[in-house]
This record gives C-alpha cells, sequence and structure tokens, in this order.
C-alpha cells in the first residue's frame, strides 16, 4: 500500500492501493483493481467505479457516486452518498449532509445503518430535524437533522 501525504493539487486516479493521508483538491476516481484509503479529505467528489473499492473514513466535502464497486463510509460526506450500482456500506458513526441515495431496481445495494444526520439531511425541514435527532440519539450519537 502506497501511504500518500501533503497535497495533491490535481484529480487522482486510483488503480492500485493508496492511504491517502493529505489532502486531494481535484475529483477522486477509483477504477477496478484500485483500493483507496480515506483519511485526509478530498475536496471533490470521489467516484468508485466497477471493481473499485473505497473506505472513508476522512472527509469528502463533495457528492460520492458507487457505479460498480465497494464502498465503505464511516467519516464524513457535505454532499451526497449516491448508489448506482455496487454495494455501499455507511455505518452510524458517519455523517451524510446531503443524504444517502440508492438508483432503483436491482443494480445497487446500500447496506448497514444510516447515523441521524444523514437520515434528517435527506428528509429534510423541520421534521428531517426532528427525526434525525431521534434516530442519532436512539444511535447513541449528537446528531442534527441538516434540513
Amino acid at each position: 500500500m502506497r501511504v500518500v501525504g501533503g497535497v495533491i493539487n490535481d484529480a487522482l486516479l486510483v488503480s492500485d492501493e493508496i492511504r491517502l493521508d493529505g489532502i486531494a483538491t481535484g475529483n477522486v476516481s477509483v477504477v477496478a483493481g484500485g483500493i483507496f484509503h480515506l483519511y485526509g479529505m478530498c475536496h471533490k467528489d470521489l467516484h468508485v467505479n466497477a471493481g473499485g473499492t473505497a473506505k472513508l473514513m476522512g472527509m469528502v466535502r463533495g457528492n460520492v457516486i458507487n457505479d460498480g464497486g465497494t464502498l465503505e463510509v464511516t467519516g464524513t460526506v457535505h454532499g451526497s452518498v449516491s448508489t448506482l450500482r455496487g454495494q455501499t456500506t455507511v455505518s452510524p458513526q458517519a455523517v451524510v449532509v446531503k443524504g444517502v441515495v440508492q438508483a432503483p431496481g436491482d443494480n445497487s445495494q446500500a447496506v448497514g445503518l444510516i447515523g441521524g444526520a444523514a437520515l434528517g439531511a435527506a428528509i429534510g425541514g423541520p421534521v428531517g430535524a426532528i427525526v434525525g435527532g431521534v434516530i442519532g440519539a436512539l444511535l447513541g450519537k449528537e446528531s442534527k437533522g441538516l434540513g
């Protein structure tokens, strides 16, 4: 596994196993055979393509799109997490500000628990704030609905 620190000032294409402890200022794409461990930050979008794997413990400021790979989210996503195809797991500790979206049909599989903040953001408005707070409290984590 390659460990990368510092700032990457361009798009990042992951085709091998990489652990990012630093910051990627552009989009990150994980292709077949690539394994991406994010402990740092991605300032734009993250795309997981067929045969790729991404494990997000850090932060993505944009959106995360799973288009046929394996995605595990335990960190923070300021945008949304969308599963077009593949398998996505969102842990209860994760924060997804704009919600978790699963494509209709049998192409995608979103599994795991969604934290109160993610659910509250997906619902939106005052109801989202209440539902997000209640779910977050049940999960034992302070959570705010961000609607």
